[in-house]
This record gives C-alpha cells, structure tokens and sequence, in this order.
C-alpha cells in the first residue's frame, strides 16, 4: 500500500497522511478479521507500507481494501485528502527477506505505470468520494480468491483487466477502483481517440471542377458527366 502523489506532498502533511494510513490498514486488516498475531511482517515503504499475512488470509486482504477506502473517504472530509494504491501478491516469502520475489512483485504491481495511469484518470473523472483508492491483484489472486467465497465485500465483478509492464514483471493484472464499474474501468484504461474536425457541406444544385465529400443533392460535372 502507499499513498498517490505523495512525492508532492509536504513534509508536515505527509507525516500525519503516513500516520493516519497506518492507522486507517491496522484497523481495516482487523475488520477483515485478520488480527495482529497473524501480521508476519510490517515492512515501511516510506509512503506506504508491506505486510504480509499467511496465504489462507489472501481473500480477507482484498476485504480489508474496501475498509481502506472507507476509512479514507472519511478521513477526507475532514482532512488534507489523501488516495491510496493497494496491491495483493500471492507467494513464497522467506522470514526476514524484503527482496523476496513475492514482495517485489508485489511493489511493482503498485509501480506499474498503467496502474498510475487509470487512477489518474478515474481521479479526474470523479467529482464525489470515487477513486479514493485503488487495488491492483495479479491473475492468481483473483483466481483463488474467487474460486470459493473467500471475500465478504468485494466481488469478482468489481474487477477489470489490465496489461502491465514494469520492469521484468509482465502480465494481465486485475484492478477495482470503487466508484467505478468494470466495464467504466475498460473504457478508462487507455487514452480514448480524439474525433477530429470534419468539414460538411451540402450542395443544392450542379457543381462543376469540385470534390466533394459529404452530402450532395443534385449532379457533378468533374471532367464530364456522372
């Protein structure tokens, strides 16, 4: 987890963002039942944070991402806001390891700049509570935990596809981002292509030495008759 933008965030606001996110993930891992004795490890990002919990936890991960975005959408009605980007990595992890290639993988699921990208985007589309935050899961994630009913608050159908690239990672990534809807997720994804300026002119009557290229009510003479 860390927080968007907070390479331009003020020292002092920055401090009481990272305090209040800490605080925001303890207590949404612990609404999603997964209480303080099974936290393996609590690494800091710096604007964010890496934990790691038993694998049988993954589906209560994906739970405690919605209470973040609750508890983040309240915290910014009353404070400095705040948006946060979550991701969920399944594998082996060594005790003690940070570059283990779970948890990397699990960082540049977070780095991915088309991740960063559809956050932004989906920010400047809302002008309510949506896109507070963002979870990003690679494809065995989503597949396990929807498999059986392993989730309480988020659904399979909250998820879109995405392809990314970061580094040697590459793979199909699933995102869900409250406020928006799969198939909204789609559409956002990519930059959508700009319609260029078209020229439309109707001719009533007979036109001679002239192309034209959208409505016409009469003939054309243009080196004879059509």
């Amino acid at each position: 987890m860390d927080i968007a933008g907070s390479a331009g965030v003020p020292e002092d606001a920055m401090t009481q963002s990272r305090q209040f996110m800490e605080r925001a993930l303890r207590e949404s891992l612990t609404r999603a039942g997964i209480p303080d004795d099974e936290l393996l490890a609590w690494a800091d990002r710096g604007d964010g944070a890496l934990v790691t919990v038993p694998a049988t936890r993954v589906g209560a991960l994906l739970d405690a991402a919605h209470h973040v975005n609750g508890l983040t959408v309240a915290h910014n009605r009353l404070h400095r806001p705040v948006r946060v980007r979550l991701s969920v990595e399944l594998g082996p992890v060594t005790a003690g390891d940070s570059l283990s290639r779970t948890r990397v993988d699990a960082s540049r699921l977070l780095d991915a700049d088309a991740f960063k990208a559809l956050f932004t985007r989906c920010a400047a589309e809302a002008t309510d509570d949506r896109a507070t935050t963002a979870l990003i899961i690679p494809d065995r994630v989503l597949n396990l935990v929807f498999e059986g009913h392993h989730t309480t608050h988020v659904h399979r159908g909250d998820f879109a596809p995405l392809p990314i690239t970061v580094k040697e990672y590459s793979g199909n990534a699933w995102v869900r981002i409250p406020g928006f809807d799969a198939t909204t997720l789609t559409n956002l994804r990519s930059p959508q292509p700009q319609e260029h300026g078209r020229v439309i002119n109707t001719i009533n009557g007979n036109v001679t030495n002239a192309v034209q290229a959208h409505t016409i009510n009469g003939g054309i003479t243009f080196g004879g008759r059509w």
